[in-house]
């Protein structure tokens, strides 16, 4: 039995988070594998009497031998597959959301350029998450905090929790390597959809959009106030992406820069925000809103 465009859209989140979960998974325990490197590297600082760590050539040189041996030990053949498994899942939403669009739009046609969105959105996300990103943003990091008591002469055991709360998270905080691949993963796969979205919808100029997602504990105003509001008219994305929702204003914190009606779809409620616009039949919507905004078309 074939799905209901609903449906397609349930499949498509439930696809978004899972593949974001499962690579979250493998960085949890990747962060446990680096915590215990650095742990066996650090023990050939010299420290003082007092057990201050001494800012000598020799501890500063170690931080160079830190950095390189990070890098190999957090890209691991099964964090490579980890990432490769990842960016597998742009083809997917893709896929889905052709289905979706098939279904609502009897004039949609698979845009020219959807291989080049993906391809650019795979490759960017393979970059952040391997080499280039990794090293300014987790390895590079670490190295960082290591030097920096080194040169404040700080107390070895001070540094080693420092480095166990920075490297393998809190009870508050997640881990250096969990945040980051988090933050790329639910930007990049979520952003790619919403581009998708975008240039569909560029085509087929649609009057009516839906505001789908779920909401949890930290989702923001703007998405709890339209997710609320559901129906969104193409005549009232300008005020949406300045925070007015039908006439109230609430909070824009975490939206994008430059966000405008022209982008709106694509930014939605900003930074790893896991909403979307989607593009809706005329038919499904209220006829009484209908008859507010005829007068708009």
């Amino acid at each position: 039995m074939a799905k209901t465009p609903d449906e397609i859209l349930k499949e498509l989140f439930e696809t978004i988070d899972n593949s974001i979960d499962k690579i979250n998974a493998k960085a949890t325990s990747q962060q446990k594998t680096i915590l215990k490197e650095v742990e066996l590297l650090i023990k050939d600082l010299s420290v003082d009497e007092s057990g201050n760590i001494k800012s000598t050539i020799g501890n500063l040189k170690l931080i160079n031998k830190i950095n390189a041996k990070l890098e190999k030990v957090i890209l691991t053949p099964e964090y490579k597959k980890s990432v490769a498994d990842f960016v597998k899942s742009f083809g997917e939403v893709e896929d889905l959301q052709n289905r979706y669009y098939r279904d609502v739009f009897n004039e949609f046609v698979v845009p020219k350029t959807s291989e080049e969105l993906k391809d650019i959105a795979v490759q960017t996300t393979i970059k952040d998450l391997t080499e280039a990103g990794l090293s300014s943003n987790v390895s590079g990091a670490i190295s960082d905090l290591i030097a920096s008591n080194i040169k404040g002469k700080q107390s070895y055991n001070d540094l080693r929790k420092q480095l166990t709360d920075f490297i393998v998270g809190t009870k508050d905080k997640n881990g250096r390597l969990l945040s980051y691949v988090n933050q790329i993963t639910s930007d990049s796969l979520n952003t790619y959809s919403a581009e998708y979205d975008k240039i569909i919808t560029d085509v087929i100029q649609p009057s009516w959009y839906k505001y789908v997602g779920s909401i949890i504990l930290d989702s923001r105003p703007f998405c709890k106030a339209v997710v609320e509001k559901k129906w969104v008219h193409k005549s009232e994305l300008g005020a949406l992406s300045r925070g007015e929702v039908d006439g109230k204003q609430v909070s824009t914190q975490g939206f994008k820069p430059n966000t405008d009606k022209e982008n709106i779809i694509i930014n939605r409620g900003g930074w790893n925000c896991r909403h979307k616009f989607v593009a809706v039949s005329e038919e499904v919507v209220p006829d009484k809103l209908k008859e507010k905004f005829a007068d708009k078309e």
